[in-house]
């Protein structure tokens, strides 16, 4: 396996043809890292873009303490990585941050923010990273709060019903 395919286990919503069409842009553009992407008010890890489109980096809101654009691209909460993009990274970030005394990571949260420090580490080896605008600005919505889960309830609801 080359590829593989990483989603939070609480974003319930992400559908399958986000999934497709982030892989095709995956293989298609020979990417190490690919974050399907949805433009939304309040952007909870807004996706950072440069003058010609390319991803410089990736920020958290609530991890990292960023501020919350207004509007911006932000991931769905599933990734597709290269198996070596995934072993080099996350090797190398333990190796570099982890502090066994403390049992954390030395970053300001204590925790590895992924998708963030996968797409700074591919980054800075030189792997391409990108992100593909292909999702619904609902996907992004996971399980949290009772509010959240009352939302994907009626959302599954709805597109059981349309979407047939």
């Amino acid at each position: 396996m080359q590829n593989v395919y990483v989603s939070f286990g609480s974003q319930t919503l992400v559908r399958n043809s986000s999934v497709r069409c982030s892989l095709t842009h995956h293989l298609a553009n020979d990417l190490a890292f690919t974050l399907p992407t949805t433009i939304r008010d309040n952007p909870y890890a807004p996706l950072q873009r440069g003058m010609h489109g390319e991803v410089p980096g990736s920020i958290e809101t609530y991890l990292e303490g960023a501020d919350m654009p207004a509007r911006g691209e932000t991931n769905i909460g599933s990734y597709w990585a290269t198996r070596e993009a995934l072993e080099l990274v996350l090797r190398e970030f333990r190796t570099q941050n982890w502090v066994p005394d403390a049992g954390r990571y030395a970053t300001a949260s204590g925790e590895f923010g992924y998708p963030n420090e996968m797409v700074r580490g591919c980054l800075a080896h030189g792997l391409k990273v990108d992100g593909i605008p292909c999702a619904d600005p609902d996907e992004v919505v996971g399980i949290k709060t009772q509010e959240n889960l009352e939302f994907i309830r009626a959302e599954l609801i709805r597109r059981e019903r349309f979407e047939d």
